[in-house]
């Protein structure tokens, strides 16, 4: 769920050998040559988040429960 122009920049991981275990939310992150820009792009910065947080909460199957789990599991970092 969202803006075209943001989902196409996202891809879902996919291991390159089946029968590998993989989380089937987690997004493919891309090669960024240079620290201080690549790793800092929407492309790159979103998926570190994403990956971070629990199954559960990715899996969420509504706006309103994500946002419920991702507070709950924001709160419990501190």
């Amino acid at each position: 769920m969202g803006p075209v122009y943001l989902k196409d920049l996202l891809t879902y991981y996919r291991p390159l050998k089946d029968g590998l275990r993989y989380d089937a939310l987690s997004l493919a992150a891309p090669d960024t040559t240079y620290v201080t820009y690549g790793d800092r792009s929407f492309r790159a910065a979103a998926v570190k988040e994403w990956n971070k947080l629990p199954s559960d909460t990715r899996s969420a199957k509504t706006i309103e429960s994500f946002k419920t789990k991702l507070k709950t599991h924001l709160f419990s970092q501190n």
